[in-house]
C-alpha cells in the first residue's frame, strides 16, 4: 500500500460567519424586554376585561347607569393596552447616539 503526502496541499478555508451589527435600543438601556411586557399586560388587561364585564351581569336589568361605567371602563382598558404597544414600540427602537 502506497503512503499518502499531504505537503502542498492546504485545508479548506473555513466559513466565517460576521454576526451582523445590532443597535442598542432603549429597551436595552434600561434593560426590559418591551415586547415580552407589553404582551403580559395584554394578557392581563384581557382577563380583567372579562371579570369587569361579568360584575354587571346581575345588575343588568336594574340598573343601565352600570352597564354605562362598565362600558367606560372598558373603553379605559383599551386605551391602557394601546398605551402599552406604544411604549412597547417605542422601547424596542434604536437609541440615536
Amino acid at each position: 500500500m502506497e503512503q499518502m503526502n499531504i505537503s502542498g496541499v492546504e485545508p479548506a478555508p473555513k466559513k466565517v460567519r460576521r454576526k451582523r451589527e445590532v443597535q442598542a435600543t432603549r429597551g436595552d438601556y434600561y434593560g426590559i424586554k418591551a415586547s415580552v411586557l407589553a404582551r403580559d399586560a395584554k394578557i392581563k388587561i384581557a382577563k380583567m376585561r372579562v371579570k369587569i364585564e361579568r360584575l354587571q351581569e346581575p345588575w343588568a336589568d336594574a340598573d343601565p347607569m352600570i352597564e354605562q361605567a362598565v362600558a367606560h371602563a372598558v373603553e379605559a382598558l383599551d386605551a391602557l393596552g394601546k398605551q402599552f404597544s406604544d411604549s412597547a414600540e417605542y422601547m424596542n427602537e434604536a437609541m440615536d447616539e
